[in-house]
């Protein structure tokens, strides 16, 4: 009952969480091994399951999970794309929910204004090692499939870019920033990743440039600029 629940949920669901028994060769161990072969969804089995053909986020939360992102990108349904999937490489802390816990309240996180304001990754896997440090494990997350995600904020409103402004607030969406444009003074935009991005990154004539702090003359991250 419980493998079919889980399979039903990658065909269906936008997020699916695992946490419990894992391991490389084996994938999701949801029965007693010593007594049954079923009730686990093995690696070998994600590459041809019938999974949902969109975007998905996966956290497989077990001891040594990183085989399972290789798997599941490689299933005809993602071809490398649509999953972000986030894996463990040693052992997992089966005895508490703090791992679950945390993914769950940074990807649906709020600000101040109750604006949704998820986690970016970084911080999201250096919480999640550190949680898991905390219980004497050394767990150390990754993710799988980031490379074919966006690179431009998901919240960003390209409509505000080049408008002056003052602060982040004039800049209208949770992902504009207002960062200073060279002799132009300052202007909205939006964080990015990437280099140089097109397409799926930063509009025409931007390019994904360092931001720093003014106050503190320190990097801070990445925003489409001129």
């Amino acid at each position: 009952m419980l493998e079919a629940d889980l399979r039903n949920s990658m065909k269906t669901r936008d997020v699916v969480i695992f946490d419990g028994h894992a391991g490389p060769f084996y994938g999701f161990s949801m029965a007693d091994w010593n007594k049954t072969n079923e009730g686990d969804f093995d690696d070998s089995e994600m590459r041809t399951a019938d999974i949902a053909n969109k975007y998905q986020v996966v956290l497989a939360e077990g001891c040594e999970t990183y085989q399972i992102g290789e798997a599941l990108m490689e299933n005809p349904h993602k071809a490398g794309k649509n999953v972000d999937v986030i894996t463990s490489m040693s052992f997992s802390n089966a005895a508490t929910a703090i791992i679950t816990e945390d993914f769950i309240s940074m990807l649906i996180a709020h600000d101040s204004q109750q604006r949704m304001r998820p986690t970016n990754i970084l911080s999201l896997l250096t919480k999640l090692d550190k949680a898991a440090s905390d219980a004497t494990f050394h767990t150390m997350y990754g993710v799988h499939g980031i490379d074919e995600d966006p690179h431009l904020h998901p919240f960003a409103n390209t409509a505000k870019f080049g408008t002056k402004c003052t602060t982040n607030a004039d800049c209208g969406a949770p992902g504009n920033l207002c960062v200073t444009m060279g002799s132009t003074g300052k202007k909205c935009t939006a964080a990015c990743a990437g280099a140089s991005d097109s397409g799926t990154g930063c509009p025409s004539a931007y390019t994904c440039k360092a931001v720093a702090s003014a106050s503190s003359s320190t990097i801070f991250g990445r925003a489409c600029a001129k």
